[in-house]
């Protein structure tokens, strides 16, 4: 008796088409992948929303009295106006959402968003363009799905 185990499969011609058809749609897919940056976008839309919720840190007291005296109300952190999160969590002339075959570039056109984005010598860091771990994983999920099933509800 020997020690060697071989075996062989073959496909047919059917099936090497199919596999084909399907390896060609896949790479279709690998290079234009907005469909899912177009499905990702309402979810990053409402990770934002939280973000806004628990920015920190708050507001002193001083800016309170100072939005109180201008007629506007405490509310949570880095909303007087609301445009800038409406920017990024609804579409108006200020959001940037532009999309290319490869590439999503997401945010907002109003202009302090930055200093509260990086901080300042005198304004605090208040970051509310995070991708979180959570979204990360939701990506790439939502890129394997895409690319391996394609489809209208990939």
């Amino acid at each position: 008796m020997s020690d060697l185990f071989s075996m062989s499969a073959s496909l047919g011609k059917g099936q090497i088409d199919l596999v084909n058809k399907r390896l060609e749609n896949m790479m279709k897919r690998v290079s234009d992948i907005r469909p899912v940056f177009m499905k990702v976008e309402p979810q990053y839309k409402k990770d934002i929303q939280k973000q806004f919720q628990t920015i920190r840190p708050g507001l002193k007291a001083s800016t309170i009295e100072n939005r109180r005296r201008k007629g506007f109300a405490a509310g949570p952190v880095l909303v007087r106006t609301g445009a800038l999160i409406n920017s990024l969590t609804k579409r108006t002339s200020d959001t940037i959402s532009i999309m290319t075959p490869k590439m999503w570039m997401y945010g907002t056109r109003v202009k302090y968003g930055i200093f509260h984005q990086l901080g300042t010598r005198k304004l605090p860091k208040r970051a509310f363009l995070i991708m979180t771990a959570k979204f990360r994983r939701y990506i790439v999920k939502t890129t394997k799905k895409y690319i391996l099933q394609g489809g209208s509800g990939f």
